[in-house]
């Protein structure tokens, strides 16, 4: 068991820490001897069992005299961990002029963690605090220049690297269904659903210049075919015709996009009044954010959506920045579709430091905004789900593959394989840590004059051929949210073995990961047995067999 001691104002990150890094630990009591003790100085060495895991950059009596230099703050240090895996480290940091054996250096190869004992204890000392780490990640995020980094789930490896190297074993269920590599959450934020709406204003003359100037260019840079280049003509000499209805509009991609996801899901993501910018609205151009529709303009298609398996979402206005607001919006979806929506991506994806406060206090159960317009990766360091620091009952889907961020001129303006080279190491960084690959695809970009639409496919036929779990943000938050719900505990039988125990009714089974205390390296990995459990169940720790698979069924959750 994992004792945590950690002063007032962390425990709420230690908490959410230990949702992520799902595994046997209990909040460290005074006079109890955890085996294994983590802890920013609030506890000292005697009180743990077996093995001292201190995070902190003040100076700390167990350092010795000779290993202190004085604390640097140096947001964004990158660090490597004796195995040569990365991760910036964005807090206070301590190096150390001497270790015993060095576990974390920076790049100029001073230590920032070591192993050595005191009075008879493994002691590893780390020169940041990791629930600093963690309320920063949570809280104000990575810089674009760090986005392509799952810094807090390095972090959690890193933390299992260290109770691994001074001989305990881990257990812990990891963050994903059984039988699966990771998880994908596909999403469409709707902006627009018809060029009908548009007439010849600016929106029009901007989609006029890209399929015209714009794919000429693309062409002749040999980013574009041909074949695309006269599909963009065509779709705007049909202008017209869309306007007599005679043909089809195409900004209209609903059909589209149920054929080449069936049989998986996705969320839509609607505008629920038209011609409503928002206030307090932080991007330039505030009143280019109004949108032309409304979810009563499409209702009937949103309700054959609902009647398939899709999910309905709110993009929000201004429910990022106003409770009242995201009920009434909220609302509005409610009394046009009959159903209840779970959650919200903000339109834009604005938001702010308040923002997962006010749609906690709106009664939303997830929120899919925490992303960047600018680039892909990871703005909070984890593909996993979590809970924000400010919320109570509020999940955080967190978003890390966008189309417009890939592909639009004023983003990374990348060709398709530049981009696919991108996306892949987002995926290979969510399949070596586990967690959920959260796409945003527009509702245009499968027409005319983007035509991201065979990118799109190219994503899914990875992630099909790689097993992975698909499906809707509501689906998504619901597993998370019943893993959430297991708790971990060990006990020794009466004939001294240890017993793992899965506590609560989550409904669903879950792997249990039992790493066990031998060499390892970062590259391959530590070793581990898997099995599978429905909780409540007792498993005999040393009984462990290898990987059971058993898919989790993505039943829609009522």
């Amino acid at each position: 068991m994992i004792g945590v001691a950690v002063r007032p104002d962390r425990a709420n990150a230690a908490a959410d820490f230990f949702e992520l890094f799902k595994t046997a630990w209990e909040p460290y009591v005074p006079g109890a001897a955890s085996t294994v003790l983590v802890t920013d100085g609030t506890a000292l060495a005697e009180a743990a069992g077996a093995v001292y895991i201190l995070f902190s950059a003040d100076e700390q009596p167990e350092d010795t005299p000779s290993a202190r230099l004085p604390a640097e703050l140096n947001r964004g240090r990158r660090v490597r961990t004796a195995a040569g895996s990365e991760l910036p480290v964005y807090t206070a940091c301590r190096v150390f002029k001497t270790a015993e054996q060095p576990m974390l250096s920076d790049l100029s190869g001073r230590v920032l963690a070591y192993t050595g004992t005191h009075s008879g204890r493994k002691v590893i000392r780390v020169g940041y605090d990791l629930f600093d780490e963690v309320a920063f990640l949570l809280s104000t995020g990575q810089p674009v220049d760090h986005a392509g980094t799952a810094a807090l789930d390095r972090q959690i490896a890193f933390l299992r690297r260290c109770i691994l190297h001074a001989g305990a074993p881990v257990v812990e269920i990891p963050p994903c269904p059984p039988g699966y590599p990771y998880m994908v959450c596909l999403t469409h934020d709707v902006d627009f659903v018809s060029i009908r709406q548009y007439g010849f204003d600016r929106t029009f003359a901007g989609f006029a210049w890209r399929a015209l100037a714009g794919s000429l260019h693309r062409v002749l840079a040999g980013r574009f075919t041909w074949r695309q280049l006269f599909r963009n003509y065509a779709a705007l000499l049909s202008v017209p015709l869309v306007h007599l209805r005679l043909v089809k509009d195409f900004w209209t991609q609903f059909d589209e996009y149920c054929r080449i996801e069936d049989p998986d899901r996705s969320t839509f993501f609607l505008i629920p009044f038209k011609n409503r910018p928002g206030e307090n609205v932080p991007n330039a151009n505030p009143g280019r954010r109004a949108a032309r529709y409304d979810v009563e303009d499409i209702g009937a298609e949103a309700a054959a959506l609902i009647e398939a398996g899709w999910e309905i979402g709110l993009h929000g206005i201004d429910a990022w920045h106003d409770a009242a607001s995201g009920r009434l919006e909220q609302n509005r979806l409610h009394s046009v579709l009959g159903e209840k929506t779970c959650g919200t991506r903000t339109h834009w994806l604005c938001r702010d430091a308040r923002t997962t406060g006010v749609l906690d206090q709106a009664g939303f159960d997830y929120d899919s905004s925490c992303g960047y317009n600018e680039t892909i990766g990871f703005r909070e360091g984890t593909s996993q789900v979590f809970r924000p620091l400010e919320a109570g009952h509020l999940l955080e889907i967190p978003l890390h593959i966008q189309d417009v961020a890939l592909f639009y001129p004023v983003f990374l303006d990348l060709d398709e394989e530049s981009a696919w080279n991108r996306c892949e190491s987002v995926m290979e960084e969510c399949k070596r840590y586990g967690g959920v690959v959260t796409v945003l695809w527009h509702m245009r970009s499968l027409a005319p004059e983007r035509q991201w639409g065979g990118f799109y496919e190219r994503l899914l036929a990875r992630f099909r051929a790689e097993g992975a779990w698909i499906g809707t943000a509501h689906q998504t938050e619901v597993w998370f949210r019943k893993r959430r719900a297991v708790r971990i505990h060990l006990s020794n039988s009466s004939e001294d073995e240890q017993l793992i125990h899965l506590e609560g009714n989550a409904g669903v089974p879950v792997t249990v990961r039992v790493y066990h205390p031998v060499a390892h390296d970062d590259a391959g990995g530590p070793e581990y047995e898997d099995m599978v459990r429905e909780p409540p169940a007792e498993i005999p720790a040393g009984r462990c067999t290898r990987a059971i698979s058993r898919p989790f069924e993505k039943a829609k959750a009522e």
